[in-house]
């Protein structure tokens, strides 16, 4: 949580069923008020791991009320984000380079803007250092 806002960034590597179900059980647990979450994609080229039974988990422990910004350089994205309407949620989709836009979307004021762009900046390097194509490259 950043402020307000829970932040999630992803590789595109499909998410295994132990840590989906950790992110499940740890969203009501977190302390303070929730107000949106924005899911940032680090990566191109997404795995299709965000199933349909995924989704209905999310929507029947009531996570979809939030209002959601999934933010990608990949057209699935725009699939995600109207599943996740049907299901009752505001959601949108943003390019990576429509990061203010999706602010804008979920209402985050400016103060907390450059924290959170920060915290996406450390997220998606620790993701770069724990991918298998960079230590491929050392």
């Amino acid at each position: 949580m950043i402020g307000d806002v829970y932040l999630i960034v992803r590789s595109a590597r499909p998410t295994p069923d132990d840590e989906f179900d950790t992110h499940v059980t740890e969203i009501p647990q977190l302390p303070g008020t929730k107000r949106a979450v924005l899911v940032y994609f680090a990566e191109d080229g997404l795995s299709p791991s965000f199933d349909a039974k995924r989704r209905a988990r999310l929507s029947a422990e009531g996570h979809m009320v939030l209002p959601h910004a999934l933010v990608a350089n990949s057209n699935q994205v725009k699939g995600f984000a109207t599943a996740f309407r049907w299901m009752g949620s505001r959601a949108q989709a943003f390019g990576r380079e429509e990061l203010e836009r999706a602010f804008d979307f979920l209402t985050i004021p400016s103060t907390l803007r450059a924290e959170l762009r920060s915290a996406i900046d450390a997220m998606v390097a620790e993701l770069e250092r724990a991918s298998p194509r960079s230590a491929n490259r050392s």
